[in-house]
């Protein structure tokens, strides 16, 4: 990236901030999908 980490940023932007929860939601739907069918190769 750059110089500046992003937790030193005060204010990330909107587009940032958008794309964090969409990323967060998809995290959520992949970790319910994988509970609910198991990983493949994990045995249960």
């Amino acid at each position: 990236m750059g110089s500046t980490d992003y937790k030193d940023v005060d204010d990330p932007g909107e587009k940032i901030a958008k794309t964090n929860a969409m990323l967060a939601r998809n995290a959520v739907h992949l970790a319910g999908l994988l509970k609910q069918s198991g990983y493949p190769g994990a045995s249960q």
